[in-house]
This record gives C-alpha cells, sequence and structure tokens, in this order.
C-alpha cells in the first residue's frame, strides 16, 4: 500500500505545484520545460543504474509519442486550469483512461464485465455535467470552445495511454524504466520545438487579461526549483504506479488511486484557491469518481 499512498500523493503534489505555478503565464511553461528536462535526467539515471537503456524497435518509439503528447497536453492544460480548475481538469485527465480500456477491448481482444461497461456508461454521462462551469466561464478566461478544448485533452492523453499499454504488450526486452527514459526525452525535446508557440502563448494571455494583477516575474532561481519539483513529482508518481501494479492486483491500485487523488485535488481546488463548482458540475466529478473506480475493476 505504501507505492499507492505515494503514487497519490506525488500526482497530488505534481498538480498543486502546476496549479501555482499556472499564476502566471510566463513562469507556467518554464516550470514545464524544466519538469521535463529534470524527469528525462531522473528516468535515465535510474534506467542506467538498472543495468542500461534498452532501445527496442518499434516499441520505443510509443514512449517518445507518449512523451511529446505529455508536452502538449501540458500545454492544453494552461487553457483548462483557467475554465474548470484542477477538479475539472483532473478528472478530465482520467476519463482519457476510457481510450486505452476501449483499445484493449478492440485490440487485444479483452472481455470487459458487465460492472466496468456500467463504469464506462456512467463516465461518458459525466462529460456535459464536468463543462457547465467551463461554458460559463470559458467566454471571460478567452476560450471559444471549451468543450473542444476538453476533447483534445482527453485524445491526447488517452492516445498516450494507449501507446503505454501498446509498449507492455508488445515489448520484449524494453522495461518501464526505459519506457519512462524515452517517454521523458520526448516530452524534453517537445518544450524545445515549441518554445516560440508557448511564447506567443503567454503573451497573448497577458494582452487578453490586462484586467488580472500577475505576479512580477519569478526570478529563475524560483521557476528552476519549481520545474525541478515538478520533475520530481512526474518521475515519482510514475515509478510509484508501476511498482503498486507489480505488487498489488490493478482492480486494486486503479480504483483507490484515481477516487483518492481526484478528491484531494478537489479539496484542494476548494480550500486554497477558493474554487467553488457550481451543484451541476461537482454532480459531474462525482458521477466521473464513481464510473472510473467501476471502469477500473
Amino acid at each position: 500500500m505504501g507505492f499507492i499512498v505515494a503514487q497519490v500523493f506525488g500526482h497530488a503534489a505534481f498538480g498543486l505545484i502546476m496549479r501555482h505555478a499556472r499564476t502566471d503565464p510566463q513562469t507556467y511553461f518554464k516550470v514545464g520545460a524544466v519538469n521535463y528536462w529534470t524527469a528525462m535526467l531522473m528516468a535515465l539515471t535510474a534506467a542506467l543504474l538498472a543495468g542500461g537503456l534498452s532501445f527496442e524497435w518499434p516499441v520505443s518509439l510509443l514512449a517518445v509519442y507518449q512523451g511529446v503528447n505529455y508536452h502538449f497536453a501540458y500545454i492544453l492544460l494552461f487553457a483548462l486550469i483557467a475554465v474548470g480548475g484542477l477538479a475539472v481538469t483532473f478528472t478530465v485527465l482520467r476519463i482519457s483512461v476510457l481510450i486505452p480500456i476501449v483499445g484493449s477491448i478492440i485490440f487485444w481482444g479483452e472481455s470487459p464485465d458487465a460492472v466496468r461497461i456500467v463504469g464506462i456508461i456512467l463516465t461518458l454521462a459525466a462529460l456535459p455535467l464536468l463543462g457547465a462551469d467551463a461554458r460559463r466561464t470559458a467566454g471571460p478566461a478567452g476560450v471559444r470552445t471549451p468543450a473542444l478544448l476538453m476533447l483534445l485533452t482527453m485524445l491526447m492523453t488517452g492516445t498516450g495511454s494507449l501507446a503505454a499499454k501498446s509498449f507492455a504488450e508488445i515489448s520484449a526486452e524494453s522495461n518501464a524504466l526505459d519506457y519512462a527514459a524515452f517517454a521523458f526525452m520526448g516530452a524534453a525535446a517537445g518544450t524545445v520545438l515549441t518554445s516560440p508557440l508557448v511564447s506567443r502563448i503567454a503573451r497573448r494571455h497577458r494582452e487578453t487579461n490586462r484586467a488580472v494583477s500577475y505576479p512580477k516575474a519569478r526570478p529563475w532561481k524560483t521557476w528552476l526549483v519549481l520545474g525541478m519539483a515538478l520533475g520530481a513529482a512526474n518521475f515519482s508518481q510514475n515509478a510509484a504506479m508501476v511498482r503498486a501494479l507489480t505488487e498489488l492486483p490493478g482492480t486494486l491500485v486503479f480504483p483507490v488511486v484515481l477516487s483518492s487523488y481526484l478528491l484531494l485535488i478537489l479539496l484542494a481546488d476548494y480550500v486554497i484557491w477558493k474554487r467553488r463548482l457550481g451543484k451541476v458540475t461537482l454532480a459531474g466529478v462525482f458521477l466521473a469518481i464513481g464510473g472510473l473506480v467501476l471502469a477500473n475493476l
């Protein structure tokens, strides 16, 4: 159970640090870049200490694909947090687990039982409820299509998880540490390639939200420390999930992790950032939690 607790708090720490960085657009993207480079270095070090990094064609490319998706999803979260807060944002991220579940049914012939089917239906039913507050706040936040934003985030995160599932199914030589190293390599490379894009996003956000009082530009030491902490949380929660799954059944790990850290995020959103969710959105969050638990049984 120790690894489950570590994964829950590691993932919650990732969300809280990211939300804190979101208070300033420039800091948010700098922290994100340092996060992926830190996680890459930690994953590479762990892989080398465990016996060396193994490249296996073509499954290692699946890891790179998920890493690139990590970074593009991080960019999308910049806007999604503005309209939905942490609770809705991380619930949407978790709903993306439906994509690898459906992929497992189609590509590997897994047969879900009635309980999992009910869970999938409940989770899908939660989607329009989750968008209730987002539709109301999207205009002031400068987001024209919140539903499309949620869908893109789900698709990126979900297909990345499907890549991880594919790796687990067809890999012959590579292990979880190899996968993490290549995934974070892809994410780190993405931060370099998208640097001009995120600079424009941050500048445009500041220009269209002049009424918002942003903090003064943080010194490099501040965002460097935040980024390293985010990277450590990112790598640690991924490693803890792998270790938990090697020692405990997934039917225990996934429901406990999903429900626990979503409730932690919801509490933090309410207490720290004073986010008040409407009744419809709150109902969607709890319906999604229940559906996700059932879908992962």
